[in-house]
Parts: structure tokens; sequence; C-alpha cells
């Protein structure tokens, strides 16, 4: 408890902080296994650090680690809201590495095919707007599935039409749209 309570405030003195934050987070990990609080921070902490350094390149062995505690995480029987948000996590990082310009085709191709799945699985799971939005964005990447990324964007901004995330992504698909 007394590590969670040290990232969880050393996570707030920038870039270095949110570092030392995950080395804590990952220690909670070895001291109780059983504990999902460790895992959920560096995922939590890991996303902040790939979202601060957004157009730059990812570190792909690092982004791996994450998407394993992930994995070993979704293994656990987790209330189906933390699935959601263990799953989003992972279709982000992964997303993020598919940008990679250091992966082999092969393995570029493996990982999309498990971000579409977790998209569809998504979007079957959950109606969190941010979650709904991200996945149709995501879905538009193919042209033949721009009428579904369309139906499924619309679908959201019925209820949330104020939601500025949520209709920068409309914008994005209406634009691939044409």
């Amino acid at each position: 408890a007394v590590l969670l309570f040290k990232a969880t405030t050393i996570r707030n003195c920038g870039d270095k902080g949110v570092d030392m934050a995950m080395d804590i987070a990952k220690e909670v990990i070895l001291v109780d296994p059983d504990n999902l609080s460790g895992p959920f921070l560096v995922i939590i902490y890991s996303g902040e650090k790939r979202r601060s350094k957004w157009g730059q390149k990812v570190d792909k062995s690092e982004v791996l680690s994450i998407v394993q505690v992930i994995d070993s995480v979704l293994q656990q029987d987790i209330k189906p809201f933390l699935r959601v948000k263990y799953q989003f996590e992972k279709l982000q990082a992964l997303n993020e590495m598919c940008k990679s310009e250091s992966l082999a085709t092969q393995e570029r191709t493996r990982m999309r095919q498990t971000c579409t799945e977790l998209v569809e699985e998504l979007v079957h799971t959950t109606n969190k707007p941010h979650t709904l939005a991200y996945c149709a964005q995501f879905i538009s990447r193919s042209s033949r599935k721009i009428r579904q990324a369309i139906q499924l964007v619309e679908m959201v901004l019925e209820s949330n039409p104020d939601d500025v995330y949520v209709n920068a992504k409309a914008c994005n698909i209406y634009k691939k749209a044409g």
C-alpha cells in the first residue's frame, strides 16, 4: 500500500516522476503479484508516457512488456469495466506500435489483426464514448468498412453531441469517407 501511494504521488513530478512511478509500480508487481493495482498503475503510467511522446518513435520493447502485463491481467477474473479498460489500453499500445518503422511486415500484420479483434470485442462490450470513437476511427482505416465506422461514430454522437474528443474522431472519419 505504501509503494502504491508513493508511485501515485511521485507520478506528478513530470516525465521523470512518471518513469520513477512506473518502476515503483513494477516493484509492487514483484512484491505482491496478486494485487492488480500494480499492473493497473504500470499500464496507466505507460499510456501517459506514450501520449506525452506523441509523434515520437515508440520503444518497442517497452510497449511489448506493457502488453505482456496487460495480457497477464486479462487472464485474471476481473470486473467487466476493468476488462474493457485493459483491452483499450492494449489496443492503444499495439496501435502505436504498428506505426513503428522497425516492425517486420509479418509482425505488423499480426499486431493489426490483434487490434482488429480488440476493436470488435470493445464495440460489443462497452458504451464508453471515447473508447467507441477510437474504435470507429480504427475501423475507418479500411475503406471497405468506412460505412461501419460512420454508423458507430454517429451512434456515439447521438448520445454525446458536445464531446470534443468524439467530434474530433468523427471529423477524421468523415474526412476519410469523402
